[in-house]
């Protein structure tokens, strides 16, 4: 998966949205008041800490170890159902954690066109 992804659309998307969550976070903090400024800190907190993070530190580290095992091995085997529980689990959290980075944006995005800002 890592030989992959590291050659893809995902990891560049993945590595761009970390600056750029943290931007429109610290705009929000600077130009922003209220639920719209609260909502779109807590979708840079979410991107970073749950699909940022969860990554580098989750899935990232399952697929090495897997990669590392010879193909096919007697010990890739044994770790096999260890592995696949424990991906899922982080993947499932990414995934939670996007959706609600999206919700937030979203949401941040419908208050400021109710509300004229200065950008």
């Amino acid at each position: 998966i890592n030989r992959e992804v590291y050659r893809s659309l995902f990891i560049f998307l993945l590595l761009a949205l970390v600056p750029l969550s943290a931007l429109a976070s610290g705009w929000a903090v600077l130009r922003l008041d209220g639920a719209a400024a609260a909502i779109i800190v807590a979708g840079g907190l979410l991107y970073l800490a749950g699909v940022f993070l969860v990554t580098a530190f989750g899935n990232v580290p399952l697929n090495r170890t897997l990669d590392a095992m010879p193909t096919g091995g007697v010990a890739a085997q044994a770790w096999w159902p260890n592995y696949v529980r424990d991906w899922l689990f982080w993947n499932r959290l990414r995934w939670i954690a996007a959706t609600g980075t999206a919700a937030s944006y979203m949401t941040g995005a419908i208050l400021l066109a109710r509300t004229p800002v200065a950008f």
